[in-house]
């Protein structure tokens, strides 16, 4: 048959075909494991990651602009939020409108000032210092299968130590 009669005379060879899902198997090789790391993270692990990024950059933030930082914890509604002294009202409405919520299976238990006192009901903060250090403090959260974490912020560390099952 000559090939100028052939109709289906254009079409992919099978290198192209083979290095088009050569390409899509690499991509997908790296995109999946960093899409289950972010989605499919339990409730204790986001919320340990918000409150070791947060008190990471709360000491960072109180160096910076030298100015003091609480981080506020609702012990009853389960929200935390940052605030500073030089809010206004209105930051301040919008700062614990915009409060990073614990998840519903979660709860928070205490928050510990070592030496101090325990906080178990309604609201108390964590202060952030202009130098860079804070209160030394735990906070206590359990999930409804009874596990228990403690996340202890260190006052002159930038990490935060977790412990289970410590309540």
């Amino acid at each position: 048959m000559n090939k100028k009669n052939c109709k289906y005379t254009h079409g992919f060879t099978l290198i192209e075909l083979i290095l088009v899902i050569f390409l899509l198997s690499l991509t997908l090789y790296f995109a999946i494991p960093n899409f289950s790391k972010t989605i499919l993270l339990d409730s204790f692990e986001k919320t340990e990651n918000f409150i070791i990024l947060t008190v990471k950059n709360l000491k960072e933030k109180s160096i910076k602009y030298n100015r003091q930082y609480q981080m506020v914890i609702d012990i009853d509604q389960d929200k935390i939020w940052t605030i500073h002294k030089q809010m206004d009202e209105k930051k301040i409405e919008s700062a614990m409108k915009n409060a990073f919520t614990i998840p519903d299976d979660l709860d928070i238990i205490a928050v510990d000032f070592f030496g101090n006192n325990k906080i178990t009901a309604e609201q108390t903060q964590i202060v952030f210092y202009k130098k860079g250090y804070s209160n030394y403090a735990a906070i206590i959260i359990k999930n409804n299968r009874q596990k228990t974490k403690t996340l202890i912020i260190e006052p002159f560390l930038y990490s935060v130590k977790i412990m289970e099952d410590t309540y």
